[in-house]
């Protein structure tokens, strides 16, 4: 798991038999209409499916789960369960009353019961639904009118049955089968009641839908059958909040209203970053309607429903701009005026070195004008020229493109100039003069060029960008806004009575552009802010201003050339908006709130961040996801998640005496599917991918224990081999990508990844970012391998076949059969060799082969490899001095001089056994290869280098038109440490020209990644003094962890990551790791994400991880409560707490067992246990049974066990003054708990101070 903080306790309570009245609360007096004799029995099983009118099909499986039950041995996992007498139960219990609709309805002496723990207070307030269940059946239930009437099914599991016996029957027990074990066993055979939930496709549930379940007959069973089926795209929120039409989201194909998003949409989230809309939402709604305004955006009013949650910030202090930024989910009415809300920073990028423009061309009389794509280098050249446009270009009949600028901005005259000539080779201009205005006008005529600026506007109040430049490289947005200010901009500086004031404002009549650059602005760490006026007056457009005030001017300034001081007024530059690299902060002016009927209102959903910009600030299409209440004794809970859809489960169980806890709970979650259970849940890795062992290359699900895999060790900051302790198939299950570049592994949304996070609310003293373990779907950065440890061994080579049979018709009626032995011209070992890969990494670039079978039978009779490589070619030296040690044979070359080739059978038979085979389009690396030593692989890549690469500003770049050949290479890259990036320059199909000749290319792809002196040992001498001439910075800012000082060891680095989901559900895999708790995946770091919940446990296996335990046992009369908790810390600095609080009375007893393992490499760690009890009378016991297992020197670990009594001075202290003994005693009670009330939810704290006020009487659930 990512990290550990609060994991609230389910604990099973082990209790005595069932065969004594309660003594705190007695059973209410309740008539019984039926009440089966103790034991089980075929008969009884016939006698419930008969009276419940079952189809035939049901009570088949009844019985054979009956036949199951009384076969099976007890179960021996979890407590022991042998004191239960199952021959002195009754099965079945039907009060004499019906279930019924009205809360009215419900007879006194049950109401009385649930009235104590708050039903109907909890329905009024928190619940869409409500079943109350009582011994065998079902007395009580509700559901929202509003929910009902989407189709939501919320009834008793008998209901279900008799109203949708074909859903039941599609899904009961498939989840659980009948033969799971004993217990569900016996569920199947007697369940009665319990809760059915259908939630059809894409509808959401708004509440809560909860149950409720009492024992109230004493020898009773409670055998409930919850089954809950959630269809497609359906959800489960809490409450559901919407806009008004009109509203502007974020897109990535720009700003778009919100009544006009679709599915096809993709939206820019809270966390920077564009997720797919997947389901939208339209209605009429009457109620309170928001409207919010803020400071930095005087166009903007944000106008939303009254639970819509929105991202924002509380003002610390009234007059002063916040010091730290602690973001929450807020509704409009608990936000005040000077709060803020947050703007969040988009973070996509997506880098071209090429991109294509469509232009037409006169192709002649027959075919007329055509569509042509025209290449232009997507360069920080390129984008100023494109800014000088967005600011004073303009087109004139469709072939004259013009730049206007004053008579005194001849430098900018004199750029454009250049930078035409140097993007796109056009040095004719002219020179048009307007004395008039001192103006002077650079005209370009080419009706190309002026096609290719359409794409940014053809007049000014449409002017914009391309949203793929908004996405690109922060070095080429600069050069944007240098062309964008220099045409546009002023520096506004002007001495006032009050002081000088200053200011940078681009003004432009496109209200696009001005919010596109102000999104570019933000990606650079520029606050911005944007004003309009209104000029209908003058007969004039609205013109925008995007400026730049106080602090945020010094690196504009720089930006733009203009020198800024940091103080003005001998004051630091103040500024009312905050930023902290993924948010700008601006503070709310003004709220107002009004009462509408049934206006039509629009939400929608969004994948995985739930979140999207509405307005321009973040919100949320949801709050917090639902809870449904568990259920007792020995039930079954099977839950059907459908592809798209959400279920949440989390249970409040507090089991009583005389009441064994015996549940089986389980949950299938299809495709796009997401099923929360509060105490944790699994991550996992897909099939084919692959880790690296000792001796090579091995996929996942064929690692075996006890094999070492690659592994990060966070104390000594290095890559290590550790052993492999476990393996799990966790069976098929959606699964998503995670990629840097090229480098691209394939996880359940839920894997965890090395990274660090930030916490604003921290003291910076103590430091706000810590290195540890991230969920996939909430990762931005990852910290991963930039080197490699050597591992693996030559290769064994197939050996071509020196004898050949083939037959022969020549001279004989019925041939010959022909047998030839030829002697081995090559003059390889029988291993791989460093020469003898980079010979076949060069073939792959650059290689071609010709064979020739025989008539009669598909026998190579002869065959050559060939290279195209002329004489003055880098590698042509290496090539035939390689050639030459491996066969014995003449190269022939070809009239051109650029081709040569050996004829050799037995050497192309020596190329295509071992794996290299096909032609350019359709080459793969073999996988063998993975597995060889560092130095081999090094020598592969080397050769393809020399045949296919260039060195380029620090970088060497591959090109091929075959771009599967390039990802194999990208993965091959990823053993030694290197991250790539793979580019597509074009995938149609053109014309091109290579080494003198015309050919048609099926495409360009390119992949990029930094150089290596590794390579230097086997690429050609003028690739090295290539490499040496253009000497790659070191960027150390990869190794630096944010603003925090902490610098990351020298074998990983940080890099930024993209999240998609592949649409896939497939096979996934787990391993558990010795020691660092981690392992190397495709280039990643990643975590066992396995976490035992026999007891509730933490595995702190991240730097700085926390957790936390808190638990509550109340032990009465007969009761064994028996809880605990496992802190296991395997890294550094990890901080662990557990609070353990029991309480016994009239003879229970409350035992804690728990276990902290400081392992190795947990330096540093700290832990503090506090298990508490309180002892209500003589005839109670309490007892500890820690565990603490220290493997590792410098760590910290507390532990405090207390036993207390209520004693008789305090007693009388309270009694004195007039409260009751019975009052007292509660009040030392809810005293002695209030350390982990006051930390667990609101909803839960009503629940419990409840039920302990109750003195835990009867059996609620």
């Amino acid at each position: 798991m990512t990290r550990f903080a609060k994991v609230k306790q389910e604990s099973t309570q082990d209790l005595g038999e069932l065969d004594a009245k309660y003594r705190l609360g007695k059973a209410d007096e309740v008539e019984y209409e039926i009440k089966s004799k103790k034991g089980l029995t075929e008969r009884l099983v016939r006698q419930i499916s008969k009276r419940k009118s079952e189809p035939k099909w049901m009570l088949e499986m009844r019985l054979a789960a009956l036949k199951r039950f009384e076969e099976m041995p007890i179960p021996k996992w979890g407590g022991d369960i042998g004191a239960i007498k199952f021959d002195e139960i009754h099965y079945y219990l039907r009060p004499k009353m019906k279930e019924v609709r009205s809360w009215d309805e419900v007879p006194k002496e049950v109401k009385a019961t649930f009235e104590k723990i708050g039903v109907p207070q909890a329905e009024r307030e928190y619940l869409a639904g409500v079943k109350s269940q009582w011994d065998s059946e079902v007395i009580y239930g509700s559901l929202k009118k509003v929910l009902a009437k989407k189709g939501v099914v919320f009834l008793s599991m008998d209901e279900g049955l008799r109203q949708y016996p074909d859903i039941v029957r599609k899904y009961f027990g498939t989840v659980v089968p009948l033969g799971d074990n004993k217990l569900a066993a016996l569920n199947t055979a007697v369940w009665s009641g319990g809760s059915f939930v259908y939630v059809p496709k894409g509808v959401e549930v708004d509440l809560p839908l909860q149950a409720y379940f009492r024992i109230n007959s004493e020898n009773a069973g409670q055998f409930e059958r919850t089954l809950i089926v959630v269809e497609e795209g359906a959800k489960v929120h809490y409450v559901e909040g919407c806009f008004l039409a009109g509203t502007m989201i974020e897109t990535g194909g720009g700003r778009k209203v919100i009544e006009s998003i679709t599915k096809k949409d993709k939206v820019l989230t809270h966390l920077g970053r564009l997720r797919k809309v997947n389901y939208l939402q339209s209605r009429e709604y009457s109620g309170g309607l928001y409207r919010i305004k803020y400071w930095g955006d005087s166009t903007e009013e944000l106008v939303l429903t009254e639970e819509h949650p929105i991202l924002a910030v509380r003002r610390v202090l009234k007059n002063e701009r916040n010091g730290s930024w602690k973001r929450d989910w807020l509704k409009p009415g608990e936000i005040n005026v000077g709060d803020y809300l947050t703007i969040p920073v988009d973070r996509e990028t997506r880098i071209r070195e090429i991109v294509g423009f469509k232009v037409k061309t006169w192709s002649g009389k027959n075919k007329g004008y055509i569509e042509v794509v025209r290449d232009v280098p997507c360069t920080p050249e390129f984008f100023r020229l494109v800014g000088y446009y967005l600011a004073e270009g303009s087109i004139s009949s469709g072939s004259y493109l013009n730049f206007s600028f004053s008579k005194y901005e001849r430098e900018y005259i004199e750029d454009v100039k250049r930078l035409m000539k140097k993007v796109f080779g056009q040095e004719k201009s002219h020179e048009s003069v307007h004395k008039k205005n001192n103006g002077i006008s650079v005209v370009f005529s080419s009706v190309e060029l002026c096609q290719i600026f359409e794409n940014f506007g053809k007049k000014s109040y449409l002017k914009q960008i391309p949203e793929w430049m908004v996405h690109e490289s922060e070095d080429k947005q600069r050069e944007l806004l240098v062309g964008w200010y220099r045409g546009d901009g002023n520096y506004y500086r002007k001495r006032h009575s009050s002081g000088l004031k200053e200011v940078f404002r681009i003004n432009t009549t496109s209200e696009k552009l001005v919010r596109q650059l102000r999104t570019v602005l933000l990606r650079l760490g520029v606050v911005s802010y944007i004003n309009a006026r209104e000029r209908g007056d003058e007969g004039r457009r609205m013109m925008y201003t995007l400026g730049v005030s106080g602090e945020w001017m010094v690196k504009f300034g720089e930006m733009v050339g203009v020198e800024v001081r940091m103080k003005v007024n001998d004051k630091k530059r103040a500024t009312k908006f905050g930023f902290d690299g993924d948010y700008m902060y601006v503070p709310v002016r003004q709220i107002r709130c009004e009462q509408v009927r049934r206006k039509r209102v629009y939400n929608f959903g969004v994948d995985r961040d739930e979140s999207y910009v509405a307005g321009g600030v973040a919100v949320h299409n949801c709050s917090a996801p639902a809870y449904t209440s568990g259920s007792l004794h020995a039930a079954v809970v099977e839950i059907v998640v459908k592809a798209g859809a959400r279920c949440q489960y989390t249970t409040v169980q507090n089991w009583y005496k005389n009441v064994f806890n015996l549940v089986t709970k389980r949950a299938w979650v299809g495709e796009g599917g997401e099923m929360r259970w509060i105490d944790g849940n699994l991550g996992c890795i897909a099939e084919n991918q692959k880790l690296i062992t000792p001796d090579g290359v091995v996929k996942i699900e064929q690692i075996k224990v006890g094999q070492k895999v690659l592994s990060y060790d966070e104390r000594k900051e290095r890559l290590v081999f550790r052993r492999v302790l476990a393996k799990r198939n966790s069976g098929r299950q959606r699964v998503y990508d995670v990629s840097i570049g090229a480098r691209k592994i394939r996880v359940t949304r839920n894997h965890p990844f090395y990274s660090y996070r930030y916490d604003s609310t921290r003291p910076k003293k103590l430091g706000r970012y810590e290195l540890g373990f991230v969920r996939a779907d909430e990762l931005s950065k990852a910290i991963v391998p930039r080197t490699s440890l050597d591992y693996g061994k030559e290769y064994g080579l197939k050996k071509p076949k020196l004898r050949t049979e083939f037959w022969s018709g020549n001279q004989h009626k019925n041939g010959l059969r022909v047998v030839r032995e030829q002697k081995s011209r090559l003059k390889i070992g029988d291993r791989t060799t460093g020469k003898l890969m980079w010979l076949f990494g060069y073939w792959l670039g650059d290689g071609d082969m010709s064979i020739k079978y025989g008539v009669n039978e598909k026998v190579v009779r002869w065959a050559k490899l060939g290279f195209s490589c002329p004489k003055d070619n880098r590698a042509r030296e290496r090539l035939m001095g390689i050639m030459s040690e491996v066969v014995e044979a003449s190269p022939t070359e070809r009239k051109d001089g650029v081709h040569v080739s050996w004829s050799s059978k037995e050497l192309v038979e020596l190329f295509v056994t071992n794996g290299f085979v096909g032609k350019a389009i359709d080459r793969r690396v073999p996988g063998w290869v993975w597995s060889l030593p560092e130095e081999q692989r090094i020598a592969f890549v080397s050769g393809y280098i020399d045949a296919d690469g260039t060195v380029k500003e620090g970088r060497i770049d591959i090109k091929s038109v075959n771009k599967t050949l390039l990802e194999d290479v990208a993965s091959l890259l990823v053993t030694l440490g290197i991250t790539s990036r793979l580019f597509t320059e074009f995938s149609e199909s053109r014309e091109v020209i290579i080494q003198g000749y015309k050919t048609v290319a099926h495409g360009s792809y390119r992949l990029s990644f930094e150089i290596d002196g590794r390579f230097e040992r086997y690429i050609a001498g003028v690739l090295v003094d290539k490499i040496k001439q253009v000497s790659p910075k070191v960027k150390e800012q990869k190794r630096l962890v944010g603003r925090s000082g902490i610098k990351l060891g020298g074998d990983v680095e940080i890099a930024r990551v993209k999240f998609e989901d592949v649409g896939k559900e497939l096979p996934t895999w787990d391993i558990e790791v010795e020691g660092t708790g981690n392992f190397i995946c495709e280039g990643f770091i990643v975590h066992n994400s396995r976490l035992t919940m026999k007891y509730p446990a933490c595995i702190l296996a991240g730097k700085g991880a926390k957790g936390e335990t808190l638990s509550i046992a109340w032990a009465g009369e007969g009761q064994h409560q028996d809880a605990g908790a496992k802190m296991i810390h395997l890294a550094p600095k990890t901080s662990s707490r557990i609070i353990s609080k029991s309480i016994s009375k009239d003879g229970g007893r409350a035992s804690y067992r728990g276990m902290v393992q400081m392992s190795k490499g947990a330096s540093g760690a700290k832990s503090k246990v506090v298990c508490d009890a309180l002892i209500l009378d003589d005839k109670s016991r309490s007892d500890t049974y820690p565990v603490n297992r220290i493997w590792e020197n410098e760590v910290s670990l507390e532990h405090e066990a207390t036993v207390s009594k209520v004693g008789e001075e305090q007693l009388f202290y309270l009694m004195s003054r007039g409260i009751s003994e019975h009052e007292a005693e509660a009040m030392i009670v809810n005293g002695f708990l209030e350390p982990v009330m006051k930390e667990i939810p609101f909803e839960y704290a009503i629940e419990m101070n409840r039920l302990v006020n109750l003195e835990m009487e009867g059996s609620v659930g």
